[in-house]
């Protein structure tokens, strides 16, 4: 009698082995999500435009495009703050759209925004997470 040597191709067990590890990564992965729902959950602002109006003002358009509520805690002109002590404290739930004004008169480098100057600003989250743009004043009347 013989015996045949024929077995079992091994690309059949490869198969079942990597679709069991990949069935067991998207439930571990699934789960862990139900859990901890913290994991996500992401912060996303979305700064739409900057315009600066007149010497004396600014307005920064933007959009919560995250899935929790935003809160600003400070916005920076040319690196310094825009109103040093006083935190804006401004919430924005999760596609809410709103506008933030800027005075310079508090800034310790820049009083006033002078004609066709260039001007970084940046939005400081309470997270720690900033949002920089950049604006250029038009020809501004004094």
């Amino acid at each position: 009698m013989k015996r045949s040597k024929n077995g079992i191709s091994t690309t059949l067990p490869t198969v079942v082995i990597l679709a069991t590890g990949l069935a067991v990564t998207i439930f571990v992965a699934s789960w862990v999500t139900l859990i901890f729902p913290t994991f996500a959950k992401h912060e996303e602002l979305r700064i739409q435009n900057c315009v600066i109006v007149n010497s004396k003002k600014a307005v920064i358009y933007m959009k919560n495009t995250g899935n929790v509520g935003l809160k600003i805690s400070h916005v920076l002109v040319n690196g310094k703050l825009s109103s040093p002590g006083e935190p804006i404290d401004t919430t924005l739930e999760s596609g809410e759209i709103t506008s933030i004004e800027i005075d310079p008169i508090h800034n310790i480098d820049v009083k006033e925004f002078k004609s066709r100057t260039r001007y970084d600003f940046v939005i400081q989250m309470v997270t720690g997470l900033s949002y920089p743009i950049s604006a250029r004043a038009p020809w501004l009347k004094t």
